[in-house]
């Protein structure tokens, strides 16, 4: 079986298998701050979602190009199954911490813990939840150069989310990533992958015995009232607070991160 979605893998095969699924504006190599503290503890798997890196729609089979977020999870479980793995830790990050908790519910059995760093577990209004897919299929609009690509990265990253690298030298390198995208790609990943075009996961995902632990960052005050919300609703939820950070703590504190992650292979603290 091939796989539809670009992959890379890392580490020993003999070890449990880590899938790991990045944000927005990401790829899999995204996780490469991280990936040194983990391979001798994982197998390490890393797709590059939807309309990111090389899983481009416009390479894709016409037939093949997803069309809502639950064919997304079908297609990072098609990385899984061409690799012959039948189970996995999952870890997913912001957008792909959402799809991960999508491909969690369509296949519980084969999720051995769910990791989940400043991730929504969506939004269960569907007003809201409208309003929101409207904000996020004009969150590009205007972008025609590489120039306006930049000015908006800049914009991105004065978000309160990520107030802990306003100054941190880490910005640079997470810019200069982000400027490969194509835009266009990313519009149609939005149209597909937005926090508005899913269900709330969470009354699902309380129905599930699958061990989950989330991980968010003190200073990100959005994604803290998002752990929150996830604990009400998911019985035995494992929150994990990280001062001094923002929202993608695994670029800002990998080791941390992955002492957090390889924990998870023993089980409830």
């Amino acid at each position: 079986m091939n796989a539809l979605l670009h992959f890379r893998v890392h580490g020993n095969p003999n070890h449990p298998a880590l899938l790991m699924l990045h944000g927005f504006m990401g790829r899999g190599e995204a996780f490469g701050p991280v990936m040194p503290f983990l391979e001798s503890h994982f197998y390490l798997v890393m797709p590059d979602l939807p309309g990111h890196g090389k899983s481009l729609f416009k390479t894709l089979p016409v037939d093949s190009r997803p069309q809502n977020f639950t064919q997304v999870g079908e297609m990072v479980l098609g990385v899984m199954d061409a690799l012959g793995l039948e189970t996995f830790f999952l870890y997913g990050y912001s957008m792909g911490g959402r799809v991960a908790q999508q491909v969690c519910l369509l296949a519980p059995d084969r999720v051995r813990h769910l990791i989940l760093e400043s991730a929504s577990p969506g939004i269960i209004d569907i007003s809201e939840r409208n309003a929101r897919q409207a904000k996020d299929h004009c969150l590009l609009e205007g972008i025609v150069d590489s120039q306006d690509f930049y000015e908006f990265l800049v914009r991105w990253h004065r978000m309160p989310l990520f107030c802990t690298l306003a100054d941190a030298s880490l910005l640079s390198g997470l810019m200069a990533s982000k400027r490969k995208n194509d835009v266009s790609e990313l519009c149609q990943a939005l149209k597909i992958m937005g926090v508005g075009n899913h269900e709330g996961f969470g009354p699902a995902l309380a129905g599930l015995r699958t061990p989950t632990t989330y991980l968010y960052g003190e200073k990100d005050e959005k994604y803290a009232t998002e752990a929150a919300k996830a604990a009400d609703m998911i019985p035995g939820l494992r929150v994990i607070s990280f001062p001094n950070a923002s929202h993608n703590i695994h670029i800002q504190f990998p080791g941390e991160v992955a002492k957090a992650i390889i924990r998870t292979r023993s089980g409830p603290a």
